[in-house]
């Protein structure tokens, strides 16, 4: 079973890492692309669309010959994802999480729907543990839950970062005025 803390950080970014993500990724030039599903099963596709910007694919999705994440292209983006796992280390050390390998690293943005949230889900079918990084302060909240039941509700603020394992599942409830966006870091 996961480690069920809950670790909240506002602390975690440095000012320099703080001007690049207002003037680079929330700028007007950054690319984004687009994915029709937030949430895909074996079986399921939930038709809520999102913006991703994929820095480590899932090990799912990866290439079944390939190991090591810094020399495989294909699933790893260089020279843009480093920064980002190094803050994700930062974060793994200061708070003294157990660390193996990083999952997956994207950068996600939702924007209002009709559609009020995305489903209930873990990011991957084995144990592994979360860090979500808020970039911009807006209402969509991380409703994080235990066996259905809501536990923790977090409101985005800009730089602050969030941690769990996968003792809960979670959803995000879509933002209603403007974009979302979240830097979504798993590992094991």
């Amino acid at each position: 079973m996961g480690i069920r803390k809950i670790i909240t950080d506002q602390d975690i970014f440095k000012p320099a890492e703080c001007k690049f993500i207002n003037e680079i990724i929330l700028g007007n030039n950054f690319p984004w692309c687009y994915n029709a599903n937030s949430v895909i099963g074996k079986t399921f596709r939930d038709g809520i669309f999102y913006f991703s910007h994929q820095l480590l694919e899932r090990p799912e999705q990866r290439p079944e010959s390939s190991t090591n994440v810094f020399t495989t292209k294909r699933f790893y983006h260089a020279g843009v994802t480093e920064p980002w796992l190094k803050i994700a280390k930062r974060f793994i050390k200061k708070h003294k999480l157990p660390f193996k390998e990083f999952l997956r690293a994207s950068l996600n943005m939702t924007l209002p729907q009709k559609i009020s949230r995305c489903p209930e889900h873990q990011d991957h079918d084995f144990p592994h543990h979360q860090i979500i990084f808020y970039l911009n302060t807006i209402d969509g909240d991380t409703v994080l839950l235990h066996k259905g039941i809501e536990h923790t509700r977090i409101t985005p603020e800009a730089f602050k970062a969030i941690s769990f394992s996968n003792y809960y599942s979670h959803y995000v409830i879509h933002p209603t005025r403007s974009n979302r966006v979240v830097m979504v870091v798993t590992f094991r």
